[in-house]
């Protein structure tokens, strides 16, 4: 209708086919939308020339599509193209100019390039902040930006702050239930997840899911991240729950069987011995025939030496102590169980003991 009223040329036309092209790109048909953003400025160009702030307008427009169309190079291009002509025709700290650093920014950080998408942030916070309020809707999407790429260089405590941030302002802006809110939500859960505090990011996925289903259907791309997400997280905190419990039973059970095994280790454990408890293992013989060892190490090493120094002294003092305290617990087990035969084996102790002290100039 436009075309028949004022004409092919005309400036409301280009304006007309710039929605067209954002309507498509919204539906999510990016070819169609680029054709028509392409139109448009091939149309503002005629109209005004090739320096006029419609023309920025759709570069940056066709920057946007062909990233979406995964043709960053040429999205580079338009963005860097939109960017020069806005810092002609605006002041420097022009909102206009944030946007194309903003924009410049999430192409180089899905190419990998996060030096310079930092920069390009960090070029365009220095804008907000001084042209906005800091609750401004906008500062909170340069904030969750920078949050990302925080996260992405690994650097987790600068992200959950900067995510924590455009919270509270979306927050304030938007209400608890808007998708915006569920969007710092889920960024926030990956965070918690990249930190291992599975707890916290399966609480903010669980919210993040309930955000998104109240404004989209539950097939939509953003309901089904979610959901995988706290699938993912919950299954992981079961798999640790099974493990701390594996090893949890695993432990008692190591301790029961040295327990059941050892008559020895029982006394040492301050126990007394049931039916079944009764008939020596070779791990009581192994048992033996090492304190014995110890204790004529001690013997040869220690007794009737005169430079005996602070932490020599309690070293070599240890093996003495286990022996002795092994000895009082048997001759405990003795008067409890009469057919206790280790008592046997620690007379057998003390007296390798003796023959050792009294041999020590030999050794």
């Amino acid at each position: 209708m436009r075309e028949e009223l004022y004409g092919k040329d005309h400036a409301t036309v280009a304006a007309s086919l710039n929605n067209l092209g954002c309507v498509y790109s919204a539906l999510g048909d990016h070819k169609i939308a680029r054709d028509y953003y392409q139109r448009s400025l091939t149309l503002e160009e005629t109209i005004n020339g090739k320096l006029h702030p419609r023309v920025a307008d759709c570069l940056c427009n066709l920057g946007i599509v062909n990233s979406e169309l995964d043709l960053t190079e040429t999205a580079i291009q338009y963005h860097k193209q939109a960017l020069e002509m806005r810092k002609e025709l605006y002041n420097a700290d022009h909102f206009l100019i944030s946007e194309s650093y903003n924009n410049l920014g999430l192409i180089y950080k899905a190419m990998g390039q996060l030096e310079r998408a930092m920069n390009c942030y960090e070029s365009a916070l220095r804008i907000r902040e001084r042209v906005l309020h800091e609750d401004h809707p906008a500062m909170a999407e340069l904030l969750n930006n920078l949050g990302q790429l925080y996260m992405e260089l690994g650097e987790f405590q600068k992200s959950e702050q900067f995510h924590y941030q455009a919270l509270f302002i979306r927050f304030r802006s938007f209400g608890t239930d808007h998708c915006k809110v569920g969007d710092t939500k889920l960024n926030l859960g990956l965070v918690h997840e990249r930190c291992f505090k599975l707890d916290e990011a399966a609480s903010f996925f669980k919210d993040a899911l309930e955000i998104y289903s109240k404004s989209y259907p539950t097939s939509h791309q953003l309901c089904q991240t979610a959901k995988e997400c706290l699938q993912r997280v919950s299954q992981q905190l079961e798999d640790l729950r099974r493990l701390d419990l594996r090893r949890e039973l695993s432990s008692v059970s190591t301790i029961t069987d040295l327990r059941r095994r050892s008559r020895i280790i029982n006394a040492f454990c301050g126990s007394c011995w049931g039916v079944g408890y009764n008939s020596a293992d070779k791990l009581d013989d192994r048992i033996v025939l090492l304190l014995s060892m110890l204790t004529v190490l001690y013997v040869k090493y220690y007794v009737g030496e005169t430079d005996k120094g602070f932490l020599k002294t309690i070293w070599l003092f240890i093996p003495y102590k286990i022996g002795l305290l092994l000895t009082i617990k048997a001759i405990i087990g003795e008067r409890i169980v009469q057919d206790f035969s280790e008592f046997r084996v620690f007379i057998c102790m003390i007296l390798v003991y003796i023959l050792g002290y009294q041999f020590q100039a030999y050794f």
